[in-house]
């Protein structure tokens, strides 16, 4: 009998090892497929590496695409100044134009008062030759030697 006691105390002892290594087995096996669900080091690595190269790029050309705004808007402005110095050119000389237009209106007609009041003594008054020396007159051939027709 007490063989048999011996033996069981035995089988005991084997059984409760053989429990705690079937338990340190399904834990390491549990643990083995959450391990493999993630990809190896290697791998992280080159994804890693890949994702760093990848940030690089959309660095690069979000750099190069605000190098490009601020060279559009460098030139936007400049076309803005420059339309608004066109304006002021245009503005200015249209000023300039109808100046003289007037003046030469005025003078012109001061002149076809004279002339009225010469007519009766002469034939050729009013004649394009004979006009040809007055002062309105000849800035008239001037804008016409200059090709600008508004002075007419």
């Amino acid at each position: 009998m007490s063989d048999t006691k011996d033996d069981i105390e035995s089988l005991k002892t084997q059984l409760s090892g053989a429990r705690q290594r079937r338990s340190n087995l399904l834990q390491y096996e549990g643990l083995a497929k959450n391990v493999n669900k993630h990809p190896d080091r290697p791998q992280l690595r080159k994804r890693q590496r890949d994702a760093e190269d990848e940030l690089q790029r959309a660095e690069a050309d979000a750099a190069e695409v605000e190098s490009n705004l601020a060279q559009r808007r460098q030139q936007f402005s400049l076309l803005m100044t420059t339309i608004a110095d066109l304006e002021n050119m245009y503005t200015l000389e249209s000023g300039k134009v109808a100046s003289a237009t007037a003046a030469a209106a005025s003078q012109q007609q001061a002149e076809e008062g004279e002339l009225q009041e010469d007519s009766s003594g002469s034939g050729a008054a009013g004649s394009p030759a004979a006009d040809a020396g007055t002062p309105a007159a000849q800035a008239e051939a001037d804008a016409d030697s200059d090709g600008d027709a508004t002075l007419k």
